[in-house]
């Protein structure tokens, strides 16, 4: 395994030349989902402000099917803007993946996360590793709200808020660190699915999770980066660093293969990469 400066001068070199249009479709990506955000809490806001000074004026203060309406259509629109934002990621990946494999990026891979059975993977991928996420977020969002809500102002309230979200944490960092190659698994073997794609990233980063904490700890400098630029750095820094990972996920399978270690499962039958 190379060291986390290596991948990163490999990045670099991968995307030489490439970066023209991996910025764009993020850009791109980036304005359909703040401009349907904008649109839609402007018509949300006007129209439930509206509906709500009519039937407090003639209803007496009821709440009219107009509303209930309107809220489940903004609740849709939430849905909607939240899946495909992780399917243009999925597009934004396959973008990296092809400038670290040398080939040709066309502005079209930014869709790459809607064709065939992809969107249910990536989709997949992403609702199992939320959704754990979620479960170990209960406990701060719940010891958060009984000190919010005055319930318990306690000494022993405000630590318990600490811990809960230390928790959450150190669950979002196990979480990356068995599954969170998953998606470039995914992108690498398009025919495995979702739980496949889970299983091999935890198999392939067996006994590396400490060279893969590390290797993430080394991008903490660029993200800072991307924040204090207000997200524009990050059309850049985020190729870089999914380059970076692709060229330390691509060094994980040589090496599991080498040492003969069958890293993923029989994709339908067909003899798996890395068998023994």
């Amino acid at each position: 395994m190379k060291k986390a400066a290596e991948y990163r001068a490999q990045a670099r070199k991968y995307l030489f030349g490439r970066y023209g249009n991996i910025v764009l479709a993020r850009l791109l990506g980036f304005l359909m989902i703040f401009v349907t955000a904008i649109v839609m809490v402007v018509m949300a806001t006007y129209t439930l402000t509206y509906i709500m000074a009519a039937s407090v004026s003639r209803f007496g203060g009821g709440i009219p099917f107009g509303v209930v309406l309107m809220s489940i259509i903004i609740a849709l629109l939430m849905v909607i803007m939240v899946v495909t934002e992780v399917l243009l990621q999925g597009g934004t990946l396959k973008m990296a993946y092809k400038a670290f494999r040398g080939q040709d990026i066309r502005l079209g891979d930014m869709f790459y996360g809607f064709k065939g059975k992809t969107p249910w993977h990536i989709l997949g991928i992403s609702f199992v590793i939320g959704l754990i996420q979620v479960i170990f977020m209960i406990p701060y969002f719940v010891c958060y709200m009984r000190v919010n809500l005055e319930l318990d102002t306690t000494a022993t309230g405000v630590v318990l808020v600490v811990l809960s979200w230390l928790l959450f944490i150190a669950a979002a960092i196990v979480l990356s660190l068995f599954w969170g190659l998953a998606l470039y698994v995914m992108i690498d073997c398009p025919d495995l699915g979702t739980f496949a794609c889970l299983k091999a990233s935890a198999k392939l980063t067996k006994r590396r999770r400490w060279k893969l904490f590390c290797f993430h700890l080394s991008f903490i400098g660029w993200h800072i980066l991307g924040q204090l630029s207000f997200g524009i750095g990050t059309l850049w820094i985020m190729p870089y660093i999914e380059c970076s990972t692709f060229g330390f996920y691509q060094d994980l399978k040589a090496e599991k293969e080498q040492l003969g270690i069958k890293w993923r499962p029989d994709p339908a039958g067909k003899n798996p990469a890395g068998a023994s």
